[in-house]
């Protein structure tokens, strides 16, 4: 049981009798003074305590949540990269943000147990049955499926990876992408939807990105059955334990159903997409916007 301590708050001050009868005055924390429920050592109003209200505060408790610093290139030199599961004409390639310690340390794309790619792969009915993350190797020959990231290099978390980092990556990713012309691309996390978006085709600054479907796509020249004439885009939550936002299970598989039955559709002919915005490659090198200058703001920040 945490060890608590009883301060009261009905004034800053308090007035304790000296041994000669005089009164001195005792001046509090400022911070103990000004605690308030909003805080993550205060806890609500407790019984009053000779009719003044009194505050618990946890002795040792963190006032705030340790901020996750960037991590630089040497940091997790000692992992190797993962290998891109990718072949041309697959049916949709899954593309996270970077990959995990765990999955760099196995050789293996979502290899840590907590994350829900795999069950939700199969939930949703693209497999059969429940693959372990070694079966990432044969997934685009079995399955028609691929696997990719948006950064290459591993780290314990997403949040390690810089901004500047995630945004210089997507025309490398979408250079990728053209070259295997999968039919659908999920990005599995919000986040790098946002960012692939915002650097594609611009003026998401302001925008919460959606799940389901986005509104831009590439487009190839061409006629080959062997491969798509577009691919499209689709914003899916991330699957990971640790960065679930609030997501179930639930809504995962359906989420992830609703790719696959997007799969179809486009098979047969049944997606009509001439609104969407056309990516047109290679990307034009971002605007910077600075101060005392003149021109266009970047989308991204």
């Amino acid at each position: 049981m945490s060890r608590t301590r009883i301060l009261t708050k009905k004034t800053r001050t308090q007035t304790p009798r000296t041994k000669n009868g005089q009164n001195v005055k005792v001046r509090l924390p400022k911070t103990l003074a000004n605690s308030s429920s909003r805080g993550r050592g205060a806890v609500a109003k407790s019984n009053s305590l000779d009719k003044e209200d009194a505050i618990h505060v946890e002795e040792g408790s963190p006032t705030k949540k340790r901020k996750m610093e960037i991590a630089g290139p040497d940091q997790y030199a000692h992992l190797s990269k993962l290998t891109d599961r990718l072949r041309i004409g697959l049916d949709v390639v899954f593309c996270g943000i970077n990959p995990g310690v765990m999955s760099a340390e196995v050789g293996f794309h979502f290899a840590n147990p907590t994350n829900r790619f795999w069950p939700t792969l199969h939930l949703s009915g693209f497999t059969p049955t429940l693959l372990p993350p070694s079966a990432g190797r044969t997934l685009p020959e079995e399955y028609n499926l691929g696997l990719t990231d948006l950064v290459e290099r591993p780290t314990t978390e997403a949040k390690e990876v810089s901004q500047a980092e995630k945004i210089a990556s997507v025309p490398t990713l979408l250079e990728k992408i053209a070259h295997f012309r999968p039919r659908i691309v999920c990005f599995i996390g919000l986040e790098i939807s946002r960012i692939i978006q915002a650097r594609a085709v611009g003026g998401l600054k302001s925008r919460k990105t959606q799940m389901g479907l986005m509104d831009f796509k590439l487009v190839y020249p061409g006629d080959s059955a062997a491969s798509a004439s577009e691919t499209l885009f689709w914003a899916m939550p991330s699957t990971s334990g640790v960065n679930c936002n609030g997501y179930t299970q639930t809504v995962l598989t359906a989420e992830f159903a609703k790719v696959k039955e997007m799969v179809e559709k486009i098979k047969e002919g049944l997606v009509d997409t001439q609104a969407f915005t056309v990516v047109q490659l290679p990307l034009p090198l971002p605007v910077r916007h600075c101060r005392g200058r003149t021109g266009p703001k970047s989308t991204l920040s």
